[in-house]
């Protein structure tokens, strides 16, 4: 019974003269659900797919939530076009410049604009390899070159000891560590005494497996997520 209704179906499209192959309108009935896709819906997707650690997914929530979406969130993920991108990224970064000015804060919110910008690079390259676009219409020069306003600061030998003796106690250990090792602020304070292999003083060894986020949110403050591929660092004598 369901052959003869399949058929007759078909035979009612030969009739019309509007019959294509059914491997043709399953095509044409995926690529017109995807034209229905906004670009609010792929990126809740396209996240939700990625394997992120705590922080950095947080920080993509945080640039769709408040920096993309309302600009961008209705548009057909079909229809957002180089112009779309090009004007929210303007806007964004006079918005940025002129949060900063009324703030006082040092720069013009550079930073900011980076990140945002290079989260939606990412949603939109992962549309591409899903076969969703041809082409990223994220293609605004320079968006992605990015200089930090603040020059890092080498501590000497005897300025790391100085703040060393200054530390509370239980964060004494952090300094010297930090500096002989470069590990960043979150993997300093994941680490845990099991990560510490201190037997031969002169080869000390440190094993980064994880992160602490730094989002001074409730429940996510000093969260601990995996790293895709643990590091490992070595310590100078001096630093055990």
């Amino acid at each position: 019974m369901a052959a003869e209704a399949w058929l007759n179906a078909e035979r009612l499209l030969i009739d019309r003269d509007l019959w294509t192959p059914p491997r043709e309108r399953e095509r044409r009935a995926r690529l017109d659900a995807q034209r229905g896709i906004t670009f609010a819906e792929w990126a809740e997707r396209s996240i939700a797919g990625k394997q992120l650690r705590p922080s950095t997914r947080y920080r993509y929530e945080g640039a769709l939530r408040k920096r993309i979406l309302p600009e961008l969130g209705d548009i057909p993920l079909q229809e957002l076009s180089r112009l779309d991108v090009t004007n929210w990224y303007t806007k964004m970064r006079a918005q940025l410049a002129s949060e900063a000015r009324a703030e006082h804060r040092r720069g013009d919110g550079c930073g900011a604009a980076f990140s945002a910008y290079q989260v939606l690079s990412s949603v939109l390259n992962d549309a591409v390899d899903h076969e969703l676009l041809e082409t990223s219409p994220a293609r605004v020069k320079g968006a992605l070159r990015y200089d930090a306003v603040h020059e890092p600061v080498v501590l000497t030998p005897a300025q790391m000891w100085t703040l060393h003796e200054l530390m509370p106690d239980y964060l004494a250990a952090l300094v010297p560590l930090a500096a002989t090792t470069g590990l960043r602020h979150g993997e300093l304070r994941a680490l845990q005494r099991r990560h510490l292999d201190l037997d031969d003083p002169a080869r000390a060894v440190v094993r980064v497996r994880g992160t602490a986020a730094n989002n001074k949110t409730s429940g996510r403050y000093n969260q601990i997520g995996c790293m895709t591929r643990p590091n490992r660092a070595g310590l100078r004598s001096t630093a055990t």
